[in-house]
């Protein structure tokens, strides 16, 4: 089946440029995925975060790789490592790349433009991984913002950028 699940996050490979190989993703805005991420943690005991999740926010984002400029470090393969100007730039250069960059909010016009993309004809769209979580403050969005900033200006310049391309 075309959509077995191997593994729902996979970084680019640093010997497999955007340029060269077909690369997919889908974006979800950075404040509500590390709020999501931060959630499932705290709430699940064998997530690699729970530990620091459940001693606080501010921990959790301080000490966990996973909760700070994730998108820059997978889009560019260099997972682990401290996201500064220079990755977000090649994040932001690879994922122009992509064959396909769908957004999150759009999650069901995404998919199906995708399947459409690759000539799939599908009925039903697959959503794992749905949770319902306490709405998140301005002071916790204040906190993920900062530690997310590259993210945060990816997301939003890549979006703005596709928008300004269709027009």
């Amino acid at each position: 089946h075309i959509f077995e699940k191997k593994s729902e996050h996979n970084p680019i490979s640093i010997v497999c440029s955007p340029q060269q190989y077909k690369y997919i993703t889908i974006m979800r805005d950075p404040i509500s995925r590390v709020y999501s991420y931060y959630q499932m943690s705290k709430n699940h005991s064998l997530t690699p975060g729970h530990i620091l999740a459940k001693k606080s926010l501010t921990d959790f984002l301080r000490f966990s790789w996973q909760a700070k400029n994730l998108y820059c470090q997978y889009y560019t393969g260099n997972v682990g490592e401290i996201v500064d100007r220079e990755m977000f730039l090649k994040a932001k250069e690879n994922l122009k790349d992509f064959f396909y960059v769908g957004d999150f909010k759009t999650y069901e016009k995404s998919f199906k433009e995708l399947c459409s993309k690759l000539n799939i004809e599908i009925n039903n769209i697959p959503h794992a991984n749905t949770g319902k979580y306490e709405s998140i403050s301005n002071e916790e969005k204040l906190l993920i913002k900062h530690y997310n900033q590259f993210d945060v200006l990816l997301y939003n310049e890549f979006f703005k950028e596709k928008l300004n391309n269709k027009t």
